[in-house]
């Protein structure tokens, strides 16, 4: 991870991962891979802007997969085929939190699916362009509300648009 905060207004944000790494036997497998580069604009302390590569706002542990967050290396069924954990992708989204109520919202607008790369058993997983397959002809929305109670987060989000068929790179 790598971050810099160029004023109180505008930072950056990147994140290579490597995952799978093999160092002795094994399947070949495993990449190096960006997860998320992204620049962060300040609008006021409860709303901002960010552009570029970034983890959407999805399910719960799209945002909340990493190991200090979510106990387990396993996801949930949903979490693999309905809303692949660690899907990223190119856009740009508003964040922003309520005055009086534990309550956040986001919507960004984002490089759609693909759905030549559905499949029976993967779900959406293959669909996904995380920024190198981005066609930006294939737009998104996607929107989440997420309120906190005590020691419990709920979220609410939809994904709409962008599922056009296109050929594969």
């Amino acid at each position: 991870f790598i971050g810099h905060q160029f004023n109180n207004k505008i930072a950056v944000f990147t994140e290579m991962e490597l995952e799978n790494a093999k160092v002795e036997g094994g399947e070949p497998g495993g990449e190096i891979a960006m997860e998320q580069a992204y620049l962060k604009f300040n609008l006021n302390p409860r709303q901002y802007i960010i552009a570029g590569l970034f983890v959407p706002r999805i399910g719960l542990l799209n945002e909340n997969h990493l190991p200090v967050n979510y106990n387990g290396v396993e996801r949930p069924i949903v979490e693999q085929l309905m809303i692949p954990a660690t899907w990223r992708e190119l856009g740009v989204a508003f964040y922003g939190s309520a005055n009086r109520l534990p309550l956040n919202y986001s919507v960004a607008l984002m490089n759609g699916l693909n759905s030549a790369g559905f499949e029976h058993g993967t779900g959406i997983r293959d669909g996904r362009a995380e920024g190198r397959n981005a066609f930006a002809n294939n737009l998104a929305i996607t929107a989440s509300l997420q309120y906190a109670w005590q020691n419990f987060k709920f979220q609410v989000s939809g994904y709409m648009g962008g599922t056009v068929g296109l050929p594969k790179l």
